[in-house]
């Protein structure tokens, strides 16, 4: 269990500090090449004060996930929940696109040591999973709501919810492998719109590519 700083002022703020440092030294060299004496050299503190914020390097590379995933999850949860409806939480979702992209160029390369570490480990698998199933069952209930409103076909909404989810996964690993290419908040947009079009109740929505 990770332990806690009694200062939350200072102790956080040098939490923080290695949570960084740790996330730009896995990001460069992977899991494990990356060393605890790299880390608390980048961070500035000694390895001592390491030690008494994490056990040790997976549970280290367990918390940057963890506030990666939770920053992640509460942005979506604010975007659906605040909205009085699906076409306004899409709009919502529209508005966090640019954000997404942006955030995938510096940590995706994180992202994909987090798989290669959850395919060894069944403890950061177990995180992994979980942060899924969390998504999923956001999303599906977001499909659920436009259902009931009237706004979508009667869908499966679990089933369509993987697909939304995959096809997001997807992009984001081609904002990596292609960054300078194309306008991938744009692009993140539109397959939105497409997905959208196949689903909703009736009419067709602007489906026009963005270039």
């Amino acid at each position: 269990m990770e332990q806690r700083s009694k200062s939350p002022g200072r102790g956080e703020e040098t939490r923080l500090r290695l949570l960084d440092a740790a996330a730009e030294c896995f990001a460069q060299g992977g899991y494990d090449a990356t060393s605890l004496q790299e880390i608390v050299r980048r961070a500035g503190v000694a390895k001592g004060t390491l030690f008494y914020h994490f056990a040790n390097k997976e549970q280290l590379f367990q918390a940057l996930l963890e506030r990666w995933m939770e920053e992640l999850e509460g942005q979506l949860r604010q975007a659906i929940n605040v909205a009085g409806s699906l076409p306004e939480g899409l709009a919502r979702l529209d508005a966090l696109a640019e954000e997404v992209c942006r955030d995938a160029n510096g940590r995706f390369q994180l992202l994909l040591q987090f798989w290669a570490q959850a395919m060894r480990d069944p403890k950061v698998w177990a995180a992994s999973i979980g942060y899924f199933h969390r998504f999923l069952n956001l999303f599906a209930g977001f499909i659920e709501k436009g259902v009931q409103e009237g706004f979508l076909r009667p869908v499966e909404s679990r089933s369509t919810a993987r697909v939304a989810i995959g096809l997001g996964m997807g992009l984001l690993l081609q904002v990596l492998l292609d960054t300078q290419q194309a306008d991938w908040p744009a692009v993140l947009r539109y397959a939105m719109r497409l997905l959208l079009e196949g689903i909703q109740q009736e009419g067709p929505i602007e489906t026009h590519g963005p270039g």
